[in-house]
């Protein structure tokens, strides 16, 4: 079940709580703005928005302007003086809302979120994470740190997959892109060629393609380059009988 995400990001922002909080402002400041904005305007009319904040904009500047009855300045001063010093500048990237999602990491390193998977680091295969994800990105928490970070995609049955999560020996396949595989397979003749171009294009996913394909022979292929032939002959006729 996912759930709204509350967190430090919402309110590390500009410092305006710490600047308007109750015990530095000092009033019950929604009783004041009633009093002396809205209440001087309950028996006028307006007819579009425009003029209704026109109106509330001078009866704001009058309030913070008018000098206090027993303290020097005014409501404006104030701010200037001891608030706005107080505030810092907004978050350059807008505040995003986020929702979390508890789940397991598969024994292939990925988790799950909306048909699409995402990779973590392989020692964590088997853990539950926390997922806190929105329309752009999606992050992975283990155990409060993150672990993993990817641009959220809506690929249903895709994986993202980023190198660095991968074991020694994941890595070492996932060197084997779909070009390299043909071409590897085009040393040993055309109809190994064929075969290779032929799975190639039987699987949309690359990730997918790998597993029929004889790496293996490939690598004994290019070490004893006098066994191409042979490969190539076992090849040729497998294609041939294959209706």
């Amino acid at each position: 079940m996912a759930h709204p995400v509350v967190d430090e990001q919402l309110c590390a922002g500009c410092g305006t709580c710490e600047a308007l909080c109750p015990e530095v402002f000092g009033e019950t400041g929604v009783l004041v703005a009633y009093r002396e904005i809205a209440a001087p305007l309950r028996n006028r009319t307006f007819y579009c928005l425009a003029d209704l904040g026109a109106a509330i904009s001078v009866q704001l500047a009058a309030l913070n302007e008018r000098p206090f009855q027993k303290l020097p300045g005014s409501r404006r001063s104030v701010f200037l003086e001891r608030e706005a010093p107080l505030l810092r500048p907004l978050p350059a990237e807008p505040y995003a809302y986020r929702t979390r999602k508890t789940a397991t990491v598969h024994i292939d390193y990925h988790v799950e979120l909306a048909g699409h998977y995402y990779s973590v680091p392989y020692h964590l295969a088997r853990e539950k994470v926390e997922l806190r994800f929105d329309a752009r990105t999606v992050e992975v928490y283990h155990e409060g740190v993150r672990v993993a970070l990817h641009v959220r995609s809506n690929a249903r049955g895709r994986a993202s997959t980023e190198e660095a999560h991968m074991p020694a020996a994941h890595r070492a396949m996932a060197s084997w892109t779909p070009e390299r595989i043909e071409a590897w397979a085009a040393h040993t003749g055309p109809a190994t060629a064929a075969l290779a171009a032929a799975i190639m294009a039987s699987r949309p996913a690359p990730r997918a393609r790998l597993p029929p394909l004889p790496r293996d022979r490939w690598k004994v292929n290019e070490a004893a380059p006098g066994r191409r032939p042979l490969l190539h002959g076992r090849v040729g006729r497998g294609t041939a009988l294959d209706p």
